[in-house]
């Protein structure tokens, strides 16, 4: 994955980085969690326990609002941040170029920092060959610092999304191969596997305050809820899941298999009533896929979640003992005709639900009302044709981020200008995955289908380097 010095290539499982002059990439053979050869690797630990995030409570979460949060005589007041958005850059020396063992480029598909380990400049990053690379965010792709960076696998197949644990311990990975997994970052071996989707992976999540809850959506046209205290199958080793469970060279340890306590087939299925109006085979070939599922704040039994074909978001009662079924329904009409949607967040205060919708806009939502959007994000250059490009929101809810099939990122001040983007150039593919910094605003990442993920931030010295946001 970030690529070796020549002198380095010969091993495998080394992981090292190249000059500061030419984006890096990582590089690992198919090994075993255990088997690095770089004794900094084996020695460096990312996470260590006085580092790991410690939740707030309800009331210090208001009263640390309360009091430093941008108000005058009781009220909020909005204080632009399209300056600060004009300060990020892309330093050479905070690209990281993706490849395959065998030096063929690979692509990254999605980002997401720790909360709180290495003061959040962790960031991990799945691939289409099935790794998830962890990156120092506060060092460089210098050959140097090589020892800072690492990856391991834990698919089969490629890995489209990841998202960290509440404490920066685990990771909850997304495959091609149908699995959702928990993965130990220290150790990279696999907590738990989670079976039941019959196509590829799109996105999952952990409930935001039980960690033993977790929800996900799939290209079958489902999202399933899964509970790590329930509906253990088995394990890893027993003959019914040996195989599918097996990947060449690599050992990811025993491991519980998990099959979900609730599962909702045809999520986003076109009523009766209009499916009849359409081609019965137009219908066959027609892609139903849940793109994002999010469970609904400070509510353990409700769902949110969205559809590719339908273009509607729905809310879920998905309480024990009943059949599930939608609360709400907001759809996206243009000219008569839905747009689906690639996906969805949850600002940190629980109050607004943003889509990635694909008529190139970005709505918001409040939670409490689903029915209809109270504001649409747009620029009159942004492009978003593909499932795969995500959203990302800044751990002050201040700014919107989103990837774009034109190549570019874009931003949005979220009480700002909403017809006006700041756009960052750079990547020369779609952007897909971003993520903001989950305690501070001068840092984001981008991952794209040029094979690369670009660390950008603000306050460096940068010379020489073509990489500028425009307006």
């Amino acid at each position: 994955m970030l690529s070796s010095s020549s002198s380095l290539r010969d091993s495998p499982h080394s992981t090292s980085l190249e000059s500061t002059n030419t984006p890096t990439t990582i590089n690992t053979g198919k090994r075993s969690y255990h088997t690095l050869n770089n004794t900094s690797c084996q020695t460096y630990n990312p996470i260590s326990s006085s580092q790991r995030f410690t939740s707030w409570t309800t009331h210090e979460t208001i009263q640390n609002r309360s009091l430093y949060g941008k108000r005058m005589f009781g009220r909020k007041i909005h204080v632009s941040g399209r300056s600060l958005l004009q300060r990020f850059q892309c330093h050479p020396s905070q690209i990281y170029y993706f490849y395959f063992p065998d030096y063929a480029s690979c692509i990254p598909f999605a980002c997401d920092y720790a909360h709180a380990a290495n003061d959040g400049n962790l960031l991990a990053i799945p691939d289409e060959e099935g790794r998830i690379s962890i990156i120092r965010t506060d060092k460089s792709n210098d050959i140097s610092q090589g020892q800072y960076h690492f990856s391991f696998y834990c698919h089969q197949n490629a890995i489209v999304d990841v998202k960290w644990s509440n404490d920066d311990s685990m990771l909850l990975t997304s495959g091609a191969d149908g699995r959702l997994r928990i993965m130990d970052v220290e150790s990279h071996e696999c907590l738990g596997t989670f079976v039941g989707h019959r196509g590829t992976l799109k996105a999952a999540n952990w409930h935001p305050t039980d960690p033993h809850l977790l929800v996900s959506a799939g290209t079958d046209g489902s999202f399933n809820i899964w509970d790590t205290r329930f509906r253990q199958l088995g394990i890893n080793n027993d003959d019914k899941y040996a195989r599918s469970e097996h990947i060449e060279g690599v050992d990811l340890g025993n491991y519980p298999i998990y099959g979900p306590i609730k599962a909702v087939p045809d999520a986003h299925m076109e009523p009766k009533s209009r499916a009849k109006k359409q081609k019965s085979s137009l219908m066959i070939k027609a892609d139903r896929t849940v793109t994002c599922a999010l469970f609904y704040p400070n509510e353990d039994d409700k769902v949110v979640t969205s559809g590719s074909f339908d273009g509607t978001i729905k809310l879920w009662d998905c309480r024990a003992g009943r059949t599930p079924y939608s609360l709400q329904t907001t759809s996206f009409e243009q000219n008569g005709r839905r747009k689906g949607i690639s996906d969805m967040k949850i600002d940190h205060s629980g109050t607004r639900l943003f889509s990635l919708c694909k008529d190139n806009s970005v709505y918001m939502h409040y939670v409490l009302d689903l029915s209809s959007p109270a504001k649409r994000y747009t620029d009159p250059k942004y492009e978003s044709s593909l499932f795969t490009i995500k959203l990302a929101i800044s751990y002050d809810d201040q700014f919107l981020l989103a990837g774009s099939s034109n190549n570019c990122v874009y931003a949005w001040d979220i009480d700002g200008d909403t017809t006006q983007a700041h756009v960052f150039d750079g990547h020369t593919d779609a952007v897909t995955g971003v993520a903001w910094h989950k305690s501070r605003n001068d840092q984001f990442a981008s991952c794209s289908d040029d094979f690369k993920v670009r660390i950008w931030k603000t306050g460096q010295n940068i010379t020489n380097d073509t990489t500028t946001p425009t307006s």
